[in-house]
């Protein structure tokens, strides 16, 4: 089901549309917008968090006899075209096959990951880097000490705080206000969903909708100061039809970012 998770985004946007576009009632003719995340040529990449590591999914089966490489640094790409394989300290490993764990991590700390997929044909294609944060296991966050989120004193203000993001986000999407939605998101993801609502606009409200159905399940500890490669981040579960998608929230200074759905 890995495959279905990283697709989640644009599977929900797609049949949101057509639920959207089948309540228009009336004849006429049906029109489908065509999303560049629906093209079979587009490499896409999911990395989910694990203690000390990362588990990367891609959409392997649409590149049937190609080979796939992966590319892991923790230097922050320019933009969302840029090439992991070129950085001096990226660490690469070829020829895999989805899904891989990668181990080893250091935990607490951000890395960029991307994927690339080397056809029969030579034709090489690149998926967007993608953003992860290598897990500390809880018992080791804070000493010798078990945390246990659900007692943090500051839960519920960072549950507020949170809320209040998932607040102007819905706004900005019943409006279908496409730059104030993508305000909300983190700086790194913001070109994906800015494709992703643009060729599916009329989905966004229902897509907002959705995230009143997120629990949270799990919040990391208050940052360290002294810690500058740490993030506080917040994880939210979300159930449909059965299958549980998870909401990630990344702190920013004072303020949280959506930053994987």
């Amino acid at each position: 089901m890995n495959n279905l998770r990283f697709t989640v985004i644009t599977a929900l946007l797609m049949a949101l549309a057509v639920m959207t576009t089948g309540c228009d009632g009336g004849g006429g003719s049906s029109k489908t917008s065509q999303s560049p995340m629906r093209e079979k040529s587009l490499l896409v990449l999911e990395a989910t968090s694990l203690e000390y590591g990362a588990e990367l999914n891609w959409n392997e089966e649409q590149f049937p006899g190609a080979t796939f490489n992966v590319c892991l640094s923790e230097e922050k790409p320019e933009t969302n075209s840029s090439n992991c394989f070129f950085y001096k300290d990226a660490m690469i490993e070829d020829d895999h096959a989805s899904p891989v764990t990668i181990s080893g991590l250091s935990g607490g700390h951000r890395y960029w990951v991307q994927v690339e997929a080397v056809k029969p044909s030579g034709e090489t294609l690149l998926s967007l880097p993608v953003l992860v944060t290598a897990r500390i296991p809880d018992d080791e966050l804070l000493g010798t000490d078990i945390y246990d989120w659900q007692t943090d004193p500051t839960l519920p203000a960072e549950k507020q705080a949170i809320a209040q993001q998932v607040s102007g986000f819905q706004q900005a999407a019943n409006n279908k206000d496409i730059p104030a939605a993508t305000a909300v998101i983190a700086e790194d993801q913001r070109d994906v969903y800015t494709v992703l609502f643009g060729n599916n606009p009329d989905a966004m409200p229902a897509f907002g909708a959705l995230l009143d159905r997120a629990q949270m399940s799990f919040l990391s500890p208050p940052v360290d100061a002294a810690a500058e490669s740490t993030v506080r981040t917040a994880e939210y579960e979300l159930d449909i039809d059965g299958f549980t998608f998870y909401v990630r929230w990344m702190k920013d200074g004072d303020t949280w970012m959506l930053v994987d759905f």
